[in-house]
């Protein structure tokens, strides 16, 4: 049998109180905490695993704190632990004396915390009361338990540390499944595994979820194409999982031109005397677009792209084909969840004397810099001003629309100039008439 345990996390009130919805008596609530460890055998056995190195049993390795005050729970666990555990549901106690649990979900839970926190003792360790034991069959994939891989790794993100990112690698040399699994660094240089997914059991849309969503949280993922997560296979938080036999099949393409994979080919490079490699990011802003870019990059720093792929157009089989074909040609191949490949020049200008004159934020500017070293000048527009244009007359910048290129210039100085001079003339018309209309 093999199996996982789980353990409860029990926050005890000072002072009991009732629900206003359901008139219930809350003793206490506890969120369970599933561990990492897959354990084989009798149950029993695994309950008294002993950890030398933190001088603890499971349950010792994560310890999670209360602050009334916050209302905000911390996540700590040991080194050892890292990342691999989850929190798997949430239950409150209800009666006077003998209090009986109940299951709730989620929403329940932070809701309860979020009315009802002051009611509950500032701790600085939660105690484990009781154990379940989840039992994985033999063809059980863990990660089928949620829906998509966003969901999965978006509720391991939850009670994960800042410093927590994102590696794709293949699994082992046994099982070249290529996964994406969550990664802690040691401040010796160890590395802590945490939850992993492999990528054959989902499809390109998803995984481009789970760039947003890295991306969102400000969280790089790695892309390693020269080792496998796991190069010995008794390491200690060992994650079971069986790779989809029934893979997604494969969408028909209404391409002209090639697949991910046949794009990707050494003939499609710029040649460079020291690298090229792969790049996945989002396009612009404007249209953030998640691509694969083909980039390389001189001795003198200078880098150049031949040509880029948008991934949603394809699907996970030959994405996992591209990252097998760096691998074996022992190339990078880069994901990155923080800039856009097409980074903007881009100097704000906005009229210091706005606010205060009370004018609308047309009177907002920005200076842009061209490929060819124009300048073009764009307008901020009013809510009420945006149908009047189309998009092609139009630019985003930080979520705020601007009427495009209103005038262009040969210079950042000129064009600074320009909008300095419409300011002079704004505040000559406010001096002699006492304000002007936005």
């Amino acid at each position: 049998m093999k199996y996982q345990l789980e353990y409860d996390k029990v926050l005890i009130t000072n002072k009991d109180f009732v629900l206003e919805k359901t008139g219930e008596i809350i003793s206490s609530v506890s969120m369970l905490i599933r561990f990492g460890k897959v354990f084989e055998g009798e149950p029993s056995e695994g309950l008294y695993t002993y950890f030398e190195e933190a001088d603890s049993t499971l349950p010792g390795l994560l310890r999670i704190s209360y602050d009334s005050e916050t209302k905000e729970f911390g996540f700590y666990p040991h080194e050892i632990l890292g990342d691999n555990y989850e929190v798997v549901g949430y239950t409150k106690d209800v009666g006077v004396g003998f209090a009986e649990g109940h299951f709730i979900s989620k929403e329940e839970f932070d809701e309860i915390i979020e009315k009802y926190g002051h009611f509950f003792a500032t701790d600085k360790s939660l105690q484990s009361c009781a154990y379940w034991v989840h039992e994985i069959e033999e063809n059980d994939n863990q990660n089928n338990e949620v829906e998509t891989i966003e969901e999965y790794f978006s509720m391991a993100l939850e009670v994960s540390s800042s410093e927590t990112y994102g590696y794709i690698a293949k699994f082992s040399e046994k099982n070249p499944c290529w996964c994406l699994i969550l990664i802690r660094d040691g401040a010796k240089g160890e590395k802590y595994c945490g939850q992993h997914y492999p990528l054959n059991n989902t499809d390109m849309e998803n995984l481009i979820k789970v760039f947003s969503l890295f991306a969102k949280q400000n969280r790089k993922i790695i892309v390693d194409t020269k080792d496998y997560i796991c190069k010995e296979m008794d390491y200690l938080f060992k994650n079971e999982f069986v790779t989809n036999s029934n893979r997604i099949e494969k969408k028909v393409l209404n391409l002209d031109y090639c697949t991910l994979e046949e794009f990707i080919i050494e003939d499609n490079l710029m040649e460079s005397d020291k690298e090229d490699y792969g790049y996945i990011a989002r396009a612009s802003e404007e249209e953030p677009v998640w691509c694969l870019f083909l980039r390389s990059e001189d001795s003198d720093g200078e880098k150049y792209c031949s040509g880029h792929y948008p991934l949603h157009i394809t699907d996970m089989e030959d994405l996992i084909k591209v990252f097998s074909w760096y691998s074996k040609h022992e190339k990078r191949l880069i994901v990155n969840t923080e800039d856009y490949f097409f980074e903007r020049e881009i100097r704000e200008m906005n009229y210091p004397n706005r606010v205060e004159n009370n004018l609308s934020n047309s009177t907002n500017y920005l200076i842009e810099k061209e490929y060819d070293d124009r300048f073009l000048i764009h307008r901020e527009l009013e809510d009420n001003e945006i149908n009047r244009y189309s998009e092609d007359e139009t630019c985003v910048y930080k979520g705020k629309r601007y009427l495009a290129a209103i005038v262009v210039c040969s210079s950042e100085n000129e064009a600074v100039a320009v909008v300095r001079s419409y300011w002079r003339g704004l505040d000559t018309l406010i001096e002699r008439f006492g304000g002007v209309k936005g």
